[in-house]
């Protein structure tokens, strides 16, 4: 592993779009003029338990949807049938070929239907961008951030969400204006913002109440309701949703194929788990948006699992079969589980996380991403913990995922996202961690050597507890949002400068 240095320069102007930036140098991966796919026989793979030909992670450009999960350029789209690249594809479960990590223009290969190694027009580039820091706001005790166009005004917003005393707030881009959302709720831990009553405002989705010591009470869902401007009413409605102790994550995600995204809510331990290992299964519940959203969502609430994810953290939905209806992801005390809600798979075990001792195994956090049309995925290992990790698709569809660390240089890692930073149609990884060094490293595969290159974005700027991505700026090119608990307490924007 090569660790490459100036891949951040700083910018004194949080509004600028460019700055002087100090102490920037170009960050590059590999050899220049290297191109994709050249060197090594890449791995045969599997197409890891996938109904039809599997996507390449993330399709289309421009960051995070509002449903949760992060979009990338570059990247496949939701239907199979690329050519696989790059050697041998054996089958998935249900007859889909995935390649291992080739270039283009190589040749098809896998056995029950159509592999999926390369993208039509990735090619691997040696040109990596240099980022622009920004200080968007001091933040007292940020925990979590998402990026959406709170007021409708075709520029992506940065909301914040502050576990202690500083609420739910959203940043205007690009003047970085604070609005208050609400104050009302407590304990805040998670947001997740949608158009719950399809009026054409971004409502938010929040959870609250929340205690890790508390495991048979607290955890409120409820939504906030966007005003017609939420530049002028900055207390929003508050209306309940449910109530599942320790709730933590929320996404939405379209998982039954029908057009409407439902509410996946995830708690960290199970109802009644108890310190220290937290044993006990939680409950990953889907909430139906009712006819009325204002009224009872209990009813249309639906336990997805409740018998595998002990002391679970990552969330994120995704589309792993080009099927009409969105999947989910989820990391745990026993790794990476997959569910397929519209197929009524049961939860499908793809990776072991790291070993240990409860609560300390396993995964934290979870990123799919695709280099070149192959799929991978990313991981925080374990809880809370240290390690950057990708896995690749197994020897055969039964196997569980390769587990590769790619370093251990994380305290407390907290946040992790994939996406296609130089636009060549091979995603990279960005990770940080929240104690210790705080290290911002953004990971970068190099098929000339099968290696992942470690690029410093930022050590010490931010006490990581979150980071999104997407187009901040409108340039194609995708950006990185970071939010930092103490001792940063503060919102920064990572402008990408390709």
């Amino acid at each position: 592993m090569v660790a490459l240095s100036g891949a951040l320069a700083c910018s004194s102007n949080p509004k600028s779009g460019a700055g002087a930036p100090t102490d920037a140098s170009a960050a590059t991966g590999g050899a220049p003029g290297a191109t994709g796919g050249s060197g090594g026989a890449p791995s045969v793979g599997s197409g890891g338990m996938s109904s039809g030909a599997g996507t390449g992670g993330r399709s289309a450009s421009g960051g995070t949807s509002e449903g949760g999960g992060h979009a990338a350029t570059g990247g496949i789209g939701d239907s199979g049938g690329h050519p696989a690249t790059g050697g041998a594809a054996s089958g998935g479960m249900n007859g889909s070929g995935t390649g291992g990590m080739g270039s283009p223009g190589g040749t098809t290969a896998g056995s029950g239907g159509g592999g999926h190694g390369g993208a039509a027009g990735a090619q691997w580039s040696s040109t990596f961008p240099t980022f622009i820091k920004h200080a968007i706001a001091s933040f007292s005790s940020g925990y979590a951030t998402v990026i959406a166009d709170i007021d409708h005004d075709g520029k992506p917003d940065v909301v914040a969400l502050s576990s202690a005393s500083a609420g739910l707030v959203w940043f205007k881009n690009p003047s970085w204006t604070k609005y208050t959302i609400t104050s009302k709720a407590k304990a805040l831990i998670f947001m997740a913002p949608y158009d719950i009553d399809g009026d054409g405002d971004l409502d938010v989705a929040i959870a609250s109440d929340f205690s890790m010591t508390d495991t048979t009470g607290g955890g409120t869902i409820s939504w906030a309701e966007a005003p017609a401007d939420p530049t002028q009413n900055q207390e929003w409605d508050l209306h309940k949703i449910g109530a599942i102790p320790t709730t933590h994550r929320l996404r939405w995600g379209d998982i039954d194929g029908d057009g409407k995204k439902e509410l996946i809510a995830l708690p960290i331990f199970g109802v009644g788990s108890m310190s220290p290992a937290y044993a006990g299964a939680v409950q990953l519940t889907a909430f139906t948006i009712p006819k009325d959203p204002k009224g009872d969502w209990t009813a249309g609430a639906k336990v997805l699992d409740n018998q595998h994810l002990e002391v679970a953290h990552g969330l994120q939905i995704v589309d792993w079969d080009g099927d009409k209806a969105e999947d989910i992801l989820a990391a745990a005390n026993a790794g990476v589980y997959l569910y397929r809600p519209s197929l009524g798979s049961m939860a499908e075990h793809l990776g072991a996380g790291a070993a240990g001792q409860a609560p300390t195994k396993g995964s934290s956090e979870v990123a799919l991403g695709s280099l070149g049309g192959a799929r991978f995925f990313a991981t925080i290992d374990p809880w809370h913990g240290t390690d950057a990790v990708i896995y690749t698709p197994g020897a055969s569809s039964t196997d569980l995922w390769n587990r590769q660390v790619l370093g251990t240089v994380f305290e407390h890692g907290h946040g992790l996202a994939a996406a296609d930073f130089n636009g060549d149609g091979f995603d990279e990884i960005v990770g940080g961690g929240g104690q210790g060094t705080m290290a911002q490293l953004i990971f970068r595969y190099v098929p000339s050597t099968q290696q992942w290159d470690q690029i410093q974005l930022d050590v010490g700027g931010v006490a990581v507890s979150g980071i999104d991505v997407k187009d901040m700026d409108g340039d194609g090119d995708i950006d990185i949002v970071s939010i930092g608990g103490s001792p940063t307490n503060n919102v920064v924007w990572y402008e990408n400068t390709r």
